[in-house]
């Protein structure tokens, strides 16, 4: 057994049972629907005794015009978390939801910085992935295989390094009206999108922001510009995993799934719901892909 752990958070939307095939544990983040403080973890009962909805009870809550927002995870947490590990005499390499979208990453190194103190012979490394939902997911993913097959600690942290930035995400937003609310879109342009049927195609820069890059009209359209970007910025995604996201469209998941095999025939496409943490900001009917591939700039 390695004499380190792989530890991540809760955004990486894992599907379920994923997380105990790679060997790895996630510190769940919160968010809250209505006053209501819920850990991110569908279906299952929170810290404070409240259970939290499942995928579509989310969702459908949000279609309600029901109020969700996100609350960051504070150091205490964390340092709970990561001491279990440190006492029985474990390092910690620990990949963080991305420092452009949440506090995350900065919280961790608070908590291990406070840990190493008392534990100075032990190492935690933490790591921003400047990623999200199962772009960090697929990220971690490659690291667990990696620490599976035998790497070091060290050169576990290399591996991690050297492909961060070929980790691609581009997501297809299904309602404008979320990203206005949430602050990402203004008003102006969410109406004329979506007076004009305009679907945004978003994807994450190199410091893990959210940016727009293109806007297409109509599903159709949308999903057919994911799957041109994988066959230009992807690397061999016949052989590369490919790893699909939505917020409760499984219709679209399934077409979009369908058209990847169709096209490229991928060994392995895991497929999940975007997290409440980050689907509280684009709403219900989007879907995402993520891919290992072009350097991201």
């Amino acid at each position: 057994m390695s004499d380190y752990v792989l530890l991540s958070d809760s955004t990486t939307d894992f599907p379920p049972g994923m997380t105990r095939e790679l060997d790895i544990a996630l510190v769940p983040l919160s968010y809250i629907v209505d006053g209501l403080v819920y850990d991110d973890v569908w279906g299952e009962r929170s810290e404070n005794g409240l259970v939290s909805p499942t995928a579509p009870e989310f969702y459908e809550l949000m279609r309600q015009g029901k109020t969700v927002t996100t609350s960051q995870v504070n150091t205490q947490r964390f340092y709970d978390f990561f001491l279990s590990y440190i006492a029985a005499g474990q390092d910690i390499v620990y990949v963080a939801f991305s420092s452009g979208l949440s506090g995350t990453y900065e919280q961790a190194c608070l908590a291990a910085k406070q840990l190493l103190e008392n534990y100075p012979e032990r190492r935690i490394t933490v790591i921003d992935s400047y990623l999200a939902s199962l772009g960090e997911g697929l990220y971690v993913y490659f690291a667990a295989q990696r620490r599976l097959a035998g790497a070091t600690y060290d050169e576990l942290i290399a591996y991690l390094m050297q492909i961060r930035m070929k980790m691609n995400g581009w997501v297809a937003v299904g309602d404008l009206n979320y990203l206005k609310q949430s602050g990402r879109l203004n008003a102006p342009t969410a109406l004329v999108g979506s007076m004009l049927k305009l679907k945004p195609i978003i994807t994450v820069d190199t410091i893990g922001r959210l940016i727009m890059t293109r806007a297409v009209r109509g599903k159709n359209r949308s999903l057919a510009t994911l799957i041109d970007l994988v066959a230009t910025k992807a690397d061999d995604p016949a052989h590369n995993p490919i790893f699909i996201s939505h917020t409760d469209c499984p219709e679209l998941e399934a077409e979009l799934h369908q058209m990847l095999e169709q096209r490229f025939a991928p060994q392995l496409i895991v497929t999940s719901y975007i997290g409440p943490v980050i689907g509280s900001h684009i709403g219900p009917g989007t879907v995402a892909l993520y891919f290992i591939g072009e350097e991201r700039h």
